[in-house]
């Protein structure tokens, strides 16, 4: 029988309604999340696409510090996969409604049950009167294992193209056009005439000039409307070879392109 361990932290009802937030903001691109914890950082993510493709992929790192109490530390990164994260913010959101209806400001336990493998098999969190036990999911779900160390490799913005500047209120108008035409699943940023331009088939928004030679790139525009602005009125986009990068101060989504000359 394959052994267990235990690691045990607390999670003040702030933190775990912080984590909640980050949580809900990946479920835009899947409903499956990862967590990959070490006695530094937590990272979350999810993705879509398989080990040879990936279409889309979003990404938060947290502080372990700013996040948990830790009583013990872990000799290796351990993984934690949710199946259905809206599910379980559903779920975990009784806590935190609970607690602060009843002004309870209490730390929760946020027990973790691993294998030898470093798999999560159980999450435990509990207060003084309730409990819930979340089932571990099969981290080999996700084809590919991604660290924080390949974010930052993968995610070099040196190695761009170029990047240009998405101001939240071109966003917005954007993102407002998006469910218009149902039938056209694609989102294009064209550069002409030293302009940058996106749109679809039957309209298009000029964001900003830019010092680049004409291209079409085409991109999914259910991953466009992903991006989480969060306090900020402005976000940097860069493009590489074979996809876009928007990234925050903690988080960056990647979706896949391709590019027309």
């Amino acid at each position: 029988m394959a052994k267990s361990d235990n690691i045990i932290y607390k999670i003040s009802i702030n933190s775990l309604s912080n984590l909640l937030n980050k949580i809900k903001d990946l479920t835009k691109l899947d409903t499956r999340v990862l967590f990959v914890f070490d006695n530094t950082d937590l990272l979350l993510y999810s993705m879509v696409g398989n080990s040879n493709s990936v279409h889309g992929f979003k990404n938060h790192i947290m502080k372990m510090k700013d996040l948990f109490t830790t009583k013990s530390q872990l000799e290796e990164p351990i993984k934690f996969s949710i199946t259905d994260a809206k599910k379980f913010i559903v779920s975990v959101s009784a806590f935190v409604k609970y607690m602060k209806n009843q002004n309870i400001d209490d730390d929760l336990t946020f027990k973790l049950t691993y294998n030898d493998e470093n798999f999560v098999e159980k999450l435990l969190i509990q207060n003084k009167k309730s409990k819930e036990d979340i089932v571990g999911g099969d981290p080999s779900a996700f084809k590919q294992s991604i660290d924080i160390d390949t974010i930052n490799e993968l995610m070099d913005i040196d190695a761009s193209e170029f990047s240009f500047v998405l101001k939240k209120d071109d966003y917005d108008y954007i993102k407002s056009k998006l469910a218009i035409d149902k039938t056209n699943d694609v989102l294009y940023l064209n550069i002409k005439d030293k302009k940058l331009i996106i749109g679809e088939n039957r309209w298009e928004h000029t964001i900003c000039d830019i010092e680049s030679d004409d291209n079409t790139t085409s991109f999914p525009k259910k991953y466009f409307k992903c991006i989480d602005f969060g306090s900020s009125n402005e976000m940097t986009i860069y493009l590489f070879d074979r996809f876009i990068l928007i990234m925050g101060e903690n988080t960056n989504l990647m979706i896949s392109v391709e590019l027309t000359a």
